[in-house]
């Protein structure tokens, strides 16, 4: 039985504003909590399973779990929502990030800081070509 557009909206509303919490932390022990004892979407052994797939599959493994249970849930419309509802947050956080940064790209200490960190990048990096 097909699930008419407003009820899939409204799990996906639902699934969103799980998902957009679970991407301010990325706890996969969040997902388990949210997904499986809160809210009985799956069992315990299907999430073990999509976290199996997610792992094996490109990309982070919260935005190929949350893809796949919003489109379980409801469809393309649910994986497109709940995919977004966890990536928002990180999206959010580098915009604000990017409007600080640009405030603040003339003063010579964020300068100093920035040159600093250049420095230890590429200390890291010859540290681990020189242990490989």
């Amino acid at each position: 039985m097909k699930q008419p557009l407003s009820e899939k909206l409204k799990e996906s509303l639902k699934m969103f504003l799980v998902f957009f919490k679970i991407g301010l932390f990325s706890l996969l022990a969040m997902i388990e909590h949210e997904v499986v004892d809160k809210r009985s979407w799956l069992t315990h052994g299907e999430l073990l399973d999509i976290f199996a797939i997610a792992e094996s599959t490109p990309g982070a493994i919260s935005i190929n779990i949350a893809t796949f249970i919003g489109t379980k849930r409801a469809g393309v419309l649910g994986g497109c929502i709940t995919t977004l509802g966890v990536v928002l947050p990180a999206f959010l956080v580098i915009l604000a990030l990017s409007y600080i940064l640009d405030l603040v790209r003339d003063n010579k200490w964020v300068n100093a800081l920035f040159t600093g960190v250049r420095v230890g990048v590429v200390v890291l990096i010859i540290h681990a070509a020189l242990k490989f």
